[in-house]
């Protein structure tokens, strides 16, 4: 589920290639990523994958968690 009441997002410092902003939430933390080329359906596919994998092992650091959108997908193409 998507979090409710969120705060308003504010522009992460320092990324280069992609633009990332955090939100607080009664639920916690969150960071929304918004590629630069995303265009690359592919390549973003293939590093949501990579996430899922980590979070599913025993590792000394935390892996982000992905939120699903309501069609069941880890990203959605927005109109710039």
């Amino acid at each position: 589920p998507l979090p409710r009441d969120p705060s308003p997002f504010t522009k992460a410092v320092g990324g280069v290639n992609n633009r990332v902003y955090h939100c607080e939430t009664a639920e916690g933390r969150f960071v929304l990523r918004v590629y630069s080329d995303g265009s690359d359906q592919e390549r973003v596919n293939y590093e949501h994958r990579v996430l899922e994998v980590l979070k599913s092992k025993q590792l000394p650091f935390a892996v982000p968690r992905l939120l699903r959108a309501k069609n069941d997908a880890t990203w959605v193409e927005v109109p710039e």
